[in-house]
């Protein structure tokens, strides 16, 4: 890594400037990023999918979220200077430190959102200092190695996983373009949900690296590897009336948008793209990519087959967690060696396709890390009274999946505490799970109640409550989510999202539960509540009753009871007495 910084001061000296900002972005803004776009890991060994690096007159300075702040701690070289963005984000360090000092500072508009680059533009110009915004990425002139060109092949998937055809999901978005001439796609995600295409272009995420216009009146048009796709893949193409071009053409054909047309694109789009409307003189306007609230909203087969491969994922983690519980404590497994036990459990049903996410297995202290994954080499083992977090997903054709669960290694909780924590964080998971609100209610309006049983104790845990999960896509997706911040996007029928309120104690270990929920109609008027898709008990060692009331023990028996309902029939005798005994009332 020091060598890799070494090779980027002297090219930033070479080139006349003083410093470089890189995101951990590639260009298409991807919260997971093929191996060969890991910039900043290739800088700075941060493996993080959240994080800024900037190096400033000799400084290395590194800006994150409290995901990742242990993490970068332990990754990043030294001499780096690490900032939670909560309490100093880069804006208010620039602002702070580089006034009247004249600085030229060079950031790459590929792979850089449109909001960043223009406040990071206004705050160095309010400074004195330049930024200087280039076409071409800076570090991969430094990298200077070859990359494979993905050509694996895209496929359609079939209605009964969409439940929508490519055809009326098309019709339905030109519904949502009132007023525009075209809308430019620059989200593979959208594209991938729009025309019901994946591929493997990505490890965790099943989409295809592509681009769309999307026309009112002329063709439509997919920019795309065509290597990706067979001639079966572009005849059905061609009915739709879609035009396939070859992905790096996409500059040329919006310049040929006529300057009488009305444009959208998403606000959230590569800086480069706005760049590229402007100097073309385009008349557009930068809002919300429509396919968004649209893909954010499962319809009626979507929430069937979510609910199916839920119980298919539910029957591989009773196998998993029955196996820790009676084999991996004697032979002193390592979360490495456990990560991959799990996975092979998934893999025994002929529906799972990948992991949604690389999985965080953690003993212990590393369970504080809140993002951790371990490697081959340096993981912990399994040890008595300890506790075992482990945050997994995956793919199915009919799904994504994403679990939490915290267990006790042993039969023994050395610390009331523990339980004391396990059961706060529970509590606040239940709350959230049995809420009932208004139409029209934001997850932010609910985040408080997944954090009140810790908050009357001074505690808190630094990461979302919720995000929003995608139908055999992203894991992670928008624009809903449960968080402190403040996005007014209403919870609505049809939404998927996480429930995973936790607490972390550095250095020591680390609580998350997390359940997949989802929204749909209340028996009161105009409200709305959420039903659990997991399929999984939560561990009964660490529950404190006497700090839960009737309501939430309630709660928790009618799940369990649920969670054997569900499961019994899948399982071997051993394995059902084991699930059987997790699922008793309380």
């Amino acid at each position: 890594m020091e060598n890799n910084l070494s090779k980027l001061k002297k090219f930033c000296e070479k080139k006349k400037i003083d410093g470089y900002i890189l995101t951990t972005f590639d260009e298409y803004l991807n919260e997971y990023v093929p191996e060969t776009k890991k910039r900043i890991k290739f800088l700075t060994n941060f493996s993080g999918s959240n994080g800024i690096f900037f190096f400033i007159n000799k400084v290395f300075l590194f800006f994150t979220d409290g995901r990742y702040l242990i993490q970068a701690k332990k990754e990043l070289p030294k001499n780096f200077k690490i900032f939670d963005i909560a309490k100093k984000n880069i804006f208010e360090w620039i602002d702070e430190k580089l006034k009247y000092q004249k600085y030229k500072i060079q950031l790459d508009s590929r792979i850089n959102k449109i909001a960043f680059v223009e406040r990071l533009s206004q705050t160095f110009k309010e400074t004195k200092s330049k930024l200087i915004i280039g076409n071409s990425i800076l570090v991969d002139q430094i990298i200077k190695k070859e990359t494979k060109i993905i050509t694996s092949k895209a496929f359609f998937l079939p209605k009964k996983y969409t439940g929508f055809s490519a055809k009326f999901k098309i019709k339905m978005l030109k519904k949502k373009l009132v007023g525009f001439d075209c809308l430019v796609i620059t989200s593979p995600e959208s594209v991938s949900w729009l025309l019901n295409i994946r591929g493997f272009d990505l490890m965790f995420t099943p989409l295809v690296l592509c681009r769309m216009i999307i026309s009112i009146k002329g063709k439509d048009q997919l920019f795309i590897n065509k290597t990706k796709m067979n001639k079966t893949s572009l005849k059905r193409l061609n009915k739709l009336g879609i035009q396939v071009i070859e992905e790096d053409n996409i500059d040329i054909e919006i310049k040929k948008i006529s300057k009488n047309n009305k444009v959208l694109m998403d606000k959230d789009s590569p800086f480069y793209f706005f760049d590229l409307l402007k100097m073309n003189k385009l008349n557009f306007t930068l809002g919300i990519d429509p396919c968004k609230r649209l893909k954010a909203i499962k319809n009626d087969i979507e929430i069937s087959n979510s609910k199916r491969i839920h119980i298919i994922d539910g029957v591989a983690l009773v196998k998993f967690f029955y196996w820790l519980s009676t084999k991996a404590q004697k032979n002193s497994f390592n979360e490495f060696e456990i990560s991959k036990k799990l996975e092979q459990f998934r893999n025994q049903n002929t529906e799972f396709k990948s992991l949604s996410f690389p999985t965080i297995s953690a003993v212990g202290s590393n369970g504080a890390i809140i993002h951790y994954e371990p490697n081959k080499y340096d993981s912990k083992r399994l040890t008595q009274g300890k506790l075992f977090l482990c945050d997994s997903g995956a793919q199915y054709f009919g799904g994504t999946t994403d679990v939490t669960r915290t267990v006790l290694i042993g039969d023994k909780c050395y610390t009331n505490k523990i339980k004391e924590h396990y059961t706060n964080v529970l509590t606040g998971h239940i709350n959230i799970s049995m809420a009932k609100f208004p139409m029209n209610t934001s997850g932010g309006q609910l985040d408080a109640m997944g954090r009140y049983a810790l908050w009357q104790r001074g505690l808190d845990y630094n990461h979302g409550t919720g995000h929003g999960v995608g139908s055999y896509l992203s894991v992670h997706e928008g624009p809903q989510s449960i968080s402190k911040s403040i996005i007014n996007e209403p919870l609505k029928k049809g939404m998927i999202i996480s429930n995973e309120p936790g607490y972390y104690r550095e250095g020591s270990f680390g609580i998350r539960i997390e359940n997949l929920i989802f929204v749909k109609d209340s028996k009161y008027e105009n409200f709305l509540e959420f039903e659990t898709l997991t399929m999984f008990p939560y561990e009964r060692d660490l529950i404190d009753l006497s700090k839960l009331s009737r309501t939430h023990i309630d709660w928790l028996n009618k799940y369990h009871k649920s969670v054997f309902q569900n499961l019994k029939k899948f399982l071997d005798t051993d394995t059902r007495k084991w699930l059987f005994e997790k699922t008793l009332p309380i």
